[in-house]
């Protein structure tokens, strides 16, 4: 990220949109501009199997990539996000910190409430399918 002027650029393998940019190349070598995150005023990223995470500064968090497991938190199915999506199921809190692991995200409110959301296989959204 460059803080001076509110971009954020990827580079690498655009696997399932995994950079957030609607390219026809697998990948860049050389860093673009993600235009989607462009007028969100981004303060953290984090990348996990296939799909991103951010956080802005207002506290809302964004996805982009694949969501085969529910990964982006953009409802139960298999489509890919290839620009960035606001979770609208996060919008009601003030997001502090996020993490995204293999096929999970995970949010940290200004209260201290923990959110989890994606694949469960082995109890990494912190919660029992029993």
């Amino acid at each position: 990220m460059t803080p001076t002027t509110n971009s954020v650029f990827v580079w690498g393998r655009n696997n399932g949109y995994i950079l957030g940019i609607k390219s026809p190349f697998d990948k860049h070598v050389i860093p673009v501009r993600n235009i989607s995150l462009s007028d969100k005023d981004i303060v953290d990223i984090q990348g996990g199997e296939n799909f991103t995470l951010a956080l802005d500064k207002s506290g809302q968090v964004w996805s982009f990539g694949a969501n085969e497991r529910g990964q982006c938190a953009q409802g139960n199915d298999s489509k890919q996000f290839p620009i960035a999506t606001i979770i609208e199921g996060l919008k009601k809190f003030k997001i502090v910190q996020i993490q995204a692991g293999g096929y999970h995200g995970m949010a940290l409110t200004n209260d201290g409430q923990v959110l989890s959301w994606g694949y469960n296989v082995y109890g990494q959204v912190c919660f029992s399918m029993s």
